[in-house]
């Protein structure tokens, strides 16, 4: 009878010892919880509770602002953005900080960038960034008739943003906008970041309205709407983020859009000493964004 309590004492010493063991495990976990609750709190402590974005203008302002816009998913309140995910976090930092870096991003990634920024309505901060991908010669100059509220140049005039404008003076007979470049060049590509229906090409210098360019410049217009295929149109089919290139060269002005030929090519009758300049005229009626490359 002694041997068998001895060992039955025995077993119940084991298994208090593992519940001691239990319970001092808990007890530590509880002290690493709760230094790890006291160290959130301090960096909570050391930062702001909210953190402020400078929306005014921007897309973010009228999605917030406005009681016409609802949730693309009413159960999340959540808004569908059809942006570039991988630099996104460089458009929040921007509205955030004022700053918007293109460190370490590779041409293609600047452009979904800048595509961003337009989508999005920032206009500042294509205003900030600092290009990449350019060596051009020349940049977007507004002529005096043009000048308009509506029609933005980034700082380093490379960025062209040119927003609708509803109403049109009955006074005014040239019912385009007329953009053209600062200084003759014989090629030069823009991509777009926005657009309905623009006109692009070269024109002499002298020119100051859509009008005169189209008159003695050579261009092709480009077209975001559907295009007939079966039909002949003057149109050309454009879609976001394309390039287009016009060249100049052997007396003929050449288009392509992503690097494939576009429409016919003009036989110039100017000469290279006529001083053409790269030019864009669209419709009053229409929201253009073109970045200068080169």
């Amino acid at each position: 009878m002694s041997s068998t309590f001895a060992i039955d004492m025995n077993a119940v010493k084991a298994h208090i010892d593992a519940m001691q063991s239990k319970v001092e495990e808990w007890n530590t976990q509880q002290v690493q919880h709760a230094a790890f609750q006291a160290h959130i709190q301090h960096k909570q402590a050391m930062h702001p509770s909210t953190i402020a974005l400078d929306v005014g203008g921007s897309y973010f302002h009228a999605l917030l602002a406005s009681e016409h816009w609802t949730p693309d998913d009413a159960s999340r309140g959540a808004y569908f953005l059809d942006l570039h995910g991988p630099t996104f976090a460089r458009v929040l930092d921007f509205l955030r900080t004022g700053h918007l870096s293109v460190d370490g991003l590779n041409r293609w990634e600047v452009r979904q960038l800048h595509a961003s920024l337009e989508y999005l309505q920032l206009v500042d901060a294509t205003l900030a960034t600092t290009t990449t991908t350019g060596g051009a010669t020349w940049t977007w100059d507004v002529v005096e008739p043009c000048q308009s509220s509506t029609v933005h140049l980034s700082r380093d005039r490379k960025v062209l943003h040119i927003a609708e404008k509803p109403t049109v003076s009955s006074i005014r007979t040239d019912r385009s906008w007329f953009v053209r470049g600062s200084a003759p060049v014989i090629s030069f590509r823009v991509q777009v970041l926005a657009m309905t229906t623009l006109t692009v090409g070269f024109c002499p210098m002298t020119c100051m309205t859509g009008i005169e360019a189209i008159k003695v410049g050579r261009f092709l217009t480009f077209t975001s709407n559907v295009v007939p295929q079966r039909l002949p149109s003057s149109q050309h089919k454009c879609n976001l983020c394309d390039v287009i290139g016009v060249h100049w060269g052997d007396d003929k002005v050449t288009f392509e859009r992503n690097d494939s030929p576009v429409g016919s090519a003009f036989v110039s009758t100017l000469s290279t000493t006529d001083h053409l300049v790269p030019f864009v005229s669209t419709s009053r009626f229409d929201t253009t964004t073109l970045y200068i490359i080169d």
